[in-house]
C-alpha cells in the first residue's frame, strides 16, 4: 500500500519563500515585460490584419499597462516589504 498525500504539501509553500525576494521581484518585472511584449505582439498582428490606427494599439497597450501593473501590484508590493524585512533600513 501507499500514502497519497495531499497537494500541494504543506512543505512546497515554503520552497518559494525560501527564494531571495529581490531575485523573485526581478522575475516578476521581467515577466511582466515579457506579457507586455507578447500582448503588443499580438495587438500588432490584430492591427495590421484589420486596418487598426497605430494610435489605437498604443492606446490599448496603455490600457494593457495599467491592468497589469493593477493585476501584480499586490505581490510587487509584498516582495518590497519581504525585501525591507530580510534588510532592514
Amino acid at each position: 500500500m501507499s500514502i497519497q498525500l495531499p497537494l500541494p504539501a504543506s512543505w512546497a509553500g515554503n520552497l518559494q519563500s525560501r527564494r531571495d525576494p529581490g531575485d523573485r521581484l526581478d522575475e516578476l518585472v521581467q515577466d511582466k515585460l515579457d506579457a507586455k511584449a507578447e500582448i503588443r505582439a499580438i495587438l500588432d498582428r490584430l492591427a495590421e490584419k484589420y486596418g487598426v490606427p497605430v494610435r489605437d494599439v498604443h492606446d490599448a497597450v496603455g490600457w494593457i499597462d495599467d491592468g497589469l501593473e493593477d493585476l501584480l501590484y499586490d505581490i510587487e508590493l509584498g516582495f518590497h516589504h519581504e525585501m525591507e524585512d530580510v534588510n532592514p533600513v
